[in-house]
């Protein structure tokens, strides 16, 4: 029988066993976490930087006119609920008020939430005491879909923290023997409740955790519904009080980028499958051993583990059905990762259990894992793992835009809604429908491919709020419409009528990736709009920009009832005119003396088609004068125009009180171009 000396001696001895493993779980932990944030530096810098995604900025914009003191608006006008992030939206503007570049406020961010949740899963009680389990956390790390969107811009990284924050919260409630399981729940729902604020489908996280506290008991002596209040309590409280906030400002029920965006059809389901499969291939690092997480699952039966597997699988499924993202790199699976990655590391901790050759072999799978995460990075497969190269061509863009036009304020058309409206700081149009409620409500029609977050369109909606320029595709713009409603409005006769295709040249510029761009913006310009012809009484001002701008003379993409070979002639006519006029580039809008003017780049003629003009005898000069040039009037259709020395006489045909006229630029042989030319001034003379 052991002495009481022997006893305690035995005791001392456990409690000094205990503190050394202790200090060596705190030593690995250290370790694991630098090397956690080492991968995660190198995938910034080789997988992701200087990348930030366009819809970023929609959300940045919100932050900017927040912070200028025009509310949650995302343009002049109707005030819409064009954002999908509203804690996102004001803690970057939070950060701006601070002083810090808003880009800068999302970058640091979506870097401080990753940090965040790796530290929540390393000091937490989430990962077993092993180093191969603690070693998901750089697996975690590795991966490009973690790099991509820490400095994406998007909420992403933030959703992904209050996920981590809220099962750290419910594993120690369950791990609880005592009341202080309250304030653990309490503690969760705080974050969940931050989640719900953070995009609108992340109640789903807290309904499926408060159904598995129902469902499975963890803490038996609370009962039933008790945690389950102590946990939805905060997240139902920041729902409704999200949704009184919406009926109040915006006089909606729901986020108009969900009404843009959800559809639940097959095409959207086909599109999800190939989504998450492709996102499955990139992540099959931290997958792989989430399929022994499973076994662990069934082992250990730890409530933590049934939310990491039932919340990742139904989050996994809930993207499927609703089509997955428009955006690279699984954007809308990261928030699942920490969940994924406790499911991981107790799927390699099982294995090392096994003993001491096991618990090395468990230890070489993480490795083994951290290098497949790191070779699918350097390696994506598949578009959707590949960044676009555009974005900050569209900030350039913008930037341009908002200088050249900052008196005029044009309204501006654009698909893209983010770089190109945030830098510049026009009013604008969304003609996507995410900031527009008209055109999310668009039902489209029979037959409309099914392109997530694309798909809705109302061209003669558009038209009718007359914007000054339209801006199709991608910046720096294409001439022809992307998608279905541009392909809309080029349909109308009304477009094709009054709306000129420009080319903008900026001139070298240092772009904020570093990079130097001479950029040649394609837009569509209203010729009767703030920056077209400028009419005070008898006088015509018309900006030179105008000069061999395009114009179309018939739809490239609606059928005809009626397909004749004429037609079929005149679109590839129009076609390779419009080709040819975009490659030659005779004269080009150019930013002079804060101005936008006419750079003229050959001799011979220039023209501006179809500006209106009323009848009587026209005068026309430029501005400034050049030597030798000619100006004339031509008819255009619906008049005559007569040269009577220096004035032309425009007769409209059946007595109508304006026509359209082409006014005609000649340059002499041996004019020294290229030529600056500010604007044309017509003055009518005589009414008749």
């Amino acid at each position: 029988m052991a002495t009481r000396s022997e006893v305690a001696g035995g005791q001392v001895g456990e409690e000094a066993m205990a503190a050394r493993a202790g200090e060596a779980i705190r030593r690995s932990s250290f370790a694991v976490l630098v090397l956690a944030l080492a991968l995660l530096g190198v995938g910034i810098a080789c997988d992701a930087w200087p990348w930030v995604v366009d819809d970023a900025f929609i959300s940045l914009r919100y932050s900017r006119r927040l912070l200028d003191g025009h509310g949650l608006t995302w343009t002049d006008g109707e005030a819409v609920e064009g954002y999908s992030n509203l804690a996102w939206v004001l803690l970057c503007a939070g950060l701006g008020w601070l002083g810090i570049d808003l880009v800068l406020a999302a970058r640091l961010l979506g870097i401080g939430c990753t940090v965040a949740t790796l530290l929540v899963l390393l000091r937490s009680r989430l990962l077993p005491d092993s180093l191969a389990a603690r070693l998901c956390a750089p697996v975690m790390a590795a991966l490009a879909t973690t790099a991509v969107w820490a400095v994406g811009g998007l909420e992403a990284p933030l959703l992904m923290l209050t996920i981590a924050l809220a099962m750290a919260g419910i594993d120690g409630a369950v791990r609880r023997t005592d009341r202080r399981w309250r304030r653990s729940l309490l503690g969760a729902g705080a974050a969940l409740a931050v989640g719900c604020w953070t995009r609108p489908d992340a109640p789903l996280w807290t309904a499926l955790a408060a159904t598995l506290l129902f469902a499975a008991r963890p803490i038996a002596a609370a009962g039933r519904l008790r945690p389950v209040l102590w946990l939805a309590t905060l997240p139902i409280a920041a729902v409704l009080a999200q949704l009184a906030f919406r009926l109040a400002y915006y006089g909606d029920w729901m986020s108009n980028t969900a009404r843009a965006k959800l559809t639940s059809s097959e095409a959207a389901r086909g599109l999800g499958i190939d989504y998450v499969t492709s996102a499955a291939v990139a992540m099959r690092a931290m997958l792989l051993p989430c399929l022994l997480g499973a076994v662990a699952v069934l082992l250990r039966r730890r409530f933590v583990l049934l939310f990491a597997a039932v919340g990742s699988g139904a989050w996994w499924l809930y993207i499927l059905s609703v089509g997955g993202d428009a955006f690279p790199r699984g954007r809308l699976l990261l928030p699942s990762l920490a969940p994924l990655t406790v499911l991981a590391a107790h799927g390699v901790h099982e294995l090392a259990r096994r003993g001491p050759r096991a618990a090395w072999a468990a230890v070489a799978v993480a490795l083994g894992m951290i290098g497949l995460a790191r070779y699918d990075a350097a390696h994506p497969d598949g578009p959707r793992q590949r960044l676009s190269d555009w974005e900050w061509l569209g900030y350039g863009t913008g930037e341009w835009l908002g200088r050249a036009f900052a008196a005029e304020r044009p309204l501006l058309a654009v698909d893209a809604a983010g770089a190109v409206p945030f830098a510049s700081q026009l009013p604008c149009l969304d003609m996507l429908g995410l900031c527009d409620r008209t055109i999310a409500s668009s039902v489209p029609p029979p037959g409309t491919p099914f392109v997530t977050g694309h798909h809705r369109a109302n061209g003669a909606y558009v038209l009718s709020r007359r914007p000054d320029l339209v801006m199709f595709g991608v910046p720096p713009g294409t001439p022809q419409p992307q998608w279905l409603g541009g392909r809309q409005l080029e349909a109308e006769q009304e477009f094709r009528d009054d709306y000129r295709a420009l080319l903008f040249q900026t001139g070298t510029m240092e772009l904020r990736d570093g990079q130097q761009q001479d950029l040649r913006i394609t837009v569509w310009g209203h010729l009767d709009g703030r920056i077209g012809a400028v009419r005070d009484g008898d006088t015509v001002r018309v900006p030179g920009l105008w000069l061999d701008s395009f114009r179309t003379p018939c739809s490239l993409f609606t059928p005809a009832e009626a397909p004749t070979p004429e037609l079929a002639a005149l679109r590839a006519a129009t076609v390779a005119a419009g080709a040819r006029w975009w490659l030659e580039a005779t004269a080009l809008g150019v930013l002079r003396e804060d101005a936008v003017q006419c750079e003229l780049r050959t001799v011979g003629r220039h023209a501006v088609d179809g500006l209106r003009l009323a009848p009587g005898r026209w005068q026309i000069a430029g501005e400034p004068p050049l030597p030798g040039a000619r100006w004339s009037l031509e008819a255009d259709s619906g008049c005559a125009v007569q040269r009577d020395g220096k004035t032309f006489a425009v007769a409209a045909v059946d007595g109508a009180t304006v026509t359209r006229v082409d006014l005609v630029l000649e340059l002499p042989a041996d004019a020294q171009v290229p030529l600056l030319l500010r604007r044309a001034v017509l003055r009518r003379v005589a009414q008749k």
